[in-house]
């Protein structure tokens, strides 16, 4: 063999081991990016379960602690509404145990109208200002304070008519003896309920008055009526005597 060939066939040699050697050498790149791009993927995947592993843990957490707030409300809301409707919870302050003996045996008490039918106005902010405003009346009894309730007021006409208790087309009195226009009185002569019938539920209690007005309160409007017996009386009223006041 010449040795022009020689160096040929051993240029084709070192040619071909390039050759093989370049192959691995991608091979090998090819592998180690491979390798990466399955890390990558690992890695994001495990990520990604760390965060969905999270989420359920924090949503869990909200629901908890907005399970609490929910049930401590109630709790806050109850305990004056459980108070607030029966009473006999008025007594609680001693000063109230001769009202709430008046109303125990008056025409409200055996009709069961609680305090909060006459003393709170209609509307959902009274009523809640008086529901809520209780927990003022349980802190007074404990420190043995006199308080006055919020939210609660004499009764007004709104009251009184409410739930059709009350009504103003009435046009005599409860036996039918009187002649009283209980519209005209209220709408024309601006007189409230409360002033013929301060004591309708506590009568005679530290002064408040009596269940309905005396002769005399009458007269105070109706003076030059007194001779005319028909201007007040019904037929129904049969007198044995004039009475005194006349």
């Amino acid at each position: 063999m010449s040795a022009e060939k020689e160096k040929k066939v051993d240029k084709g040699k070192k040619a071909k081991k390039q050759e093989g050697i370049k192959s691995k050498a991608k091979l090998k790149k090819d592998e180690i990016k491979d390798n990466s791009s399955l890390n990558e993927k690992s890695g994001k995947k495990k990520k990604d379960k760390i965060k969905g592993d999270k989420k359920p843990k924090s949503r869990k957490k909200k629901v908890l602690i907005w399970s609490i707030v929910i049930v401590a409300l109630i709790v806050i809301a109850f305990i004056p509404y459980y108070y607030t409707a029966n009473p006999k919870s008025c007594t609680k302050c001693h000063s109230m145990d001769p009202y709430y003996k008046s109303w125990k045996v008056s025409d409200h008490g055996v009709n069961e109208t609680g305090c909060d039918k006459c003393h709170v106005r209609p509307g959902w902010f009274p009523f809640l200002t008086y529901r809520i405003g209780f927990y003022r009346e349980i802190f007074a009894s404990i420190f043995d304070l006199e308080l006055s309730p919020w939210g609660a007021t004499a009764p007004g006409e709104a009251s009184c008519t409410r739930m059709n208790c009350h009504s103003f087309n009435r046009l005599t009195s409860r036996t039918g003896e009187l002649k009283v226009n209980h519209e005209k009185h209220y709408k024309k002569g601006k007189i409230l309920c409360r002033t013929c019938h301060a004591g309708v539920t506590h009568p005679k209690v530290k002064g408040i008055g009596l269940q309905t007005p005396p002769r005399k309160q009458c007269f105070t409007c109706h003076k030059d009526e007194k001779k005319n017996c028909g201007f007040c009386h019904t037929s129904k009223y049969k007198p044995s005597t004039v009475p005194q006041s006349h």
